[in-house]
């Protein structure tokens, strides 16, 4: 079926879209690796030159029988190191965490199992003296280049942990969402059958009284009508909506009259007031088109308070655009719920289940290519609601 073709493609495009995400993130992680992976061996070979030249002035003060101005020169060095003898007996070590005055077998072992670790980092430096003997010197990374080469593991955890709370907390609220989108359907659908099928059966009851067909006959169309239109409006939530170029004061007219006749059952007195100011054709789907219309002033009038008040619908051109405005004299909306009233599930009426307006937006937005928004509110005086519909 269309509807099925058209829901398995935008599943297969998020598919490939959560792909194309996950291996975007996947190279941005290799890079930052790799790049801190450059950062830390270009540091090395800075520590390792730096080193070097201290070293030769170490063996220098070595070689003139300076030994103590020799180890003073080498205790400056802040690198963790040790120096060991050809046999690779330490001798001296500095920033390794063990006392230089621990001669304790654990310490020695402890050294050992550090020049063997240091050894996979760095190669010692050999101190060949003018004397005959030589030492060597084993030493590590700095403290900057051991928290450079843990940075970006620890920012990926944060990023990661961040990441993961939000996904958590965006799949959160986006399955109450669809679960009030779905709930929302059902209860829309069931106010939208309602009325008609209620109609139906008082005339049927009537019929069973004997009472003239010919009376009743013209209602009962109107409602079968009126049934049609409503499984017209549903089937066409999540197809390929078509659109054709027609009038639309006869669609607006459509839906005022629907509730010219509706309301006075109310015992309410409520004007409905029409004014146009063009006759534009668009390209429109009328059954949508109609649907939303009716969506505003069905709120409209669940926002005037008492029985009387007045609902306005206005036609005018505004640049490249047709504008409709409906505007009620209810109780207003605050700033800031002005958008928050397209979303799906939000609603202010007791009763309400927030479907209404999130529908009306996806259909001016996503298949008429149009904008919907409170142009103006002012609590207690009312609302108006404008939809902008582009010139064709």
């Amino acid at each position: 079926m269309e509807v099925e073709s058209t829901i398995t493609g935008r599943y297969r495009n998020v598919g490939q879209f959560k792909g194309f995400l996950f291996i975007s993130a996947v190279l941005i992680i290799m890079g930052a690796l790799f790049y801190t992976q450059y950062l830390v061996e270009q540091l090395r070979s800075e520590a390792r030159r730096s080193l070097s030249m201290n070293i030769e002035h170490y063996k220098y003060l070595l070689d003139n029988a300076t030994p103590d101005l020799a180890f003073e020169e080498i205790k400056r060095i802040e690198i963790p190191l040790i120096l060991t003898d050809a046999d690779n007996n330490p001798k001296f070590w500095r920033n390794v965490g063990i006392s230089l005055g621990d001669t304790t077998i654990e310490a020695r072992r402890k050294l050992q199992n550090l020049i063997v670790s240091m050894d996979k980092v760095s190669r010692p430096i050999a101190l060949e003296y003018t004397q005959g003997f030589s030492d060597y010197l084993h030493f590590g990374d700095s403290m900057l280049i051991t928290q450079l080469r843990w940075l970006p593991v620890i920012e990926i955890s944060v990023v990661g942990l961040f990441i993961l709370i939000g996904y958590l907390g965006f799949k959160n609220i986006k399955t109450n969402e669809q679960r009030s989108v779905w709930v929302g359907m059902a209860r829309e659908t069931a106010h939208q059958l309602g009325t008609p099928i209620s109609s139906l059966l008082g005339w049927m009851e009537l019929l069973k009284t004997e009472e003239s067909a010919e009376m009743l006959i013209p209602e009962m169309e109107s409602d079968i009508a009126r049934l049609e239109k409503i499984t017209a409006r549903f089937s066409q939530i999540g197809s390929e909506v078509k659109l054709n170029r027609q009038r639309i004061i006869p669609i607006i007219q459509e839906s005022m009259e629907y509730f010219r006749r509706r309301i006075p059952q109310t015992k309410r007195k409520v004007q409905l007031v029409e004014r146009y100011e063009c006759d534009p054709w668009l390209m429109v789907n009328a059954y949508l088109l109609e649907w939303v219309i009716e969506n505003l002033v069905r709120n409209g009038l669940d926002a005037i308070k008492g029985d009387t008040g007045i609902i306005t619908v206005s036609l005018s051109e505004k640049d490249n655009f047709i504008a409709v405005d409906v505007t009620d004299t209810g109780h207003g909306i605050e700033k800031i719920n002005y958008r928050n009233i397209f979303r799906p599930g939000y609603t202010s009426k007791k009763r309400g289940w927030g479907v209404g307006l999130s529908l009306a937006k996806r259909i001016i937005a996503d298949y008429h290519q149009g904008k919907i928004f409170v142009k103006e509110s002012h609590p207690g005086q009312g609302t108006t609601i404008r939809i902008l519909l582009p010139k064709q």
